[in-house]
């Protein structure tokens, strides 16, 4: 499918949030706050690399007589889902901010469950530009992927949900689950402020003030405010000074939102 020609079904425009939300929640979201989220959003842009063009094409010739040409092409859509206890803005943005990046068009961050996105993350969406989001239950993520495999459309599913459940089989899924996270360190000094911006970006996770010495597999992330210290190994994110407020998924390749078509010839 071109994915030009692809789109959500109408019946998701009746469980979108309305638009009154999203002005709510960055009227209630600090200027401070909005402050990070736009860094965090400017931040994963560029380290996305984003295409000047939705398509591109790379060619290449050997000595040994043949060449190889690869073609890049986003799929057709990303359905992002969280549910209630999905409240961190800036790891929501960490994996919707790749899919705009790499060229998606059709993109749909759908809410699981009763209630609405938090203020926070809604706060994020407007930030980001995504502003198409609804809610739904468990039957409507069913009807929606079973809509996207009628259509043969290649679809990219970026599970954020606190208590995600198994999605079916589905040839044109391809399924992301964000890791666990449940504890940070923060080695070194943290004021007030600081610890307010950590609570903002991570509502949902437990910080321990601990030493270097101290972090091990337990934990997900290093916050380090007084600076970056050699031989860190075996983190998964390390965060130094002027970054405790923003995140990104090192196993979010950019490559699971593209199609990858190879031609070999002869030269």
């Amino acid at each position: 499918m071109n994915m030009n020609t692809f789109s959500f079904p109408d019946w998701i425009a009746e469980c979108r949030v309305e638009d009154e939300l999203f002005g709510q929640a960055y009227e209630d979201t600090p200027a401070h706050f909005r402050a990070w989220l736009k860094k965090n959003i400017a931040q994963l842009w560029v380290s996305g690399n984003p295409d000047s063009g939705l398509e591109k094409q790379i060619a290449c010739s050997w000595s040994s007589g043949f060449s190889l040409r690869r073609s890049e092409t986003p799929v057709d859509a990303v359905i992002l889902a969280l549910d209630s206890g999905s409240v961190s803005p800036v790891r929501v943005l960490a994996a919707l901010v790749p899919a705009l990046t790499a060229g998606v068009q059709s993109v749909l961050a759908l809410h699981v469950g009763s209630g609405e996105p938090s203020p926070s993350v809604l706060a994020a969406f407007e930030l980001a530009g995504q502003e198409n989001v609804a809610t739904v239950d468990a039957e409507g993520v069913t009807s929606l992927l079973e809509y996207c495999r009628k259509h043969e459309a290649g679809t990219v599913f970026l599970d954020l949900r606190s208590r995600p459940e198994i999605i079916k089989d589905n040839p044109y899924v391809r399924y992301w689950r964000s890791p666990q996270v449940s504890r940070i360190a923060l080695c070194g000094g943290g004021n007030r402020d600081l610890r307010e911006t950590i609570a903002f970006a991570h509502p949902d996770l437990s910080v321990v003030e601990c030493s270097l010495d101290a972090v091990d597999g337990r934990f997900q992330a290093v916050i380090m405010p007084d600076g970056v210290e050699q031989g860190i190994v075996g983190c998964h994110l390390v965060l130094g000074p002027g970054q405790e407020g923003c995140w990104m998924w090192q196993d979010l390749p950019d490559s699971l939102f593209k199609r990858v078509s190879l031609l070999l010839t002869d030269c």
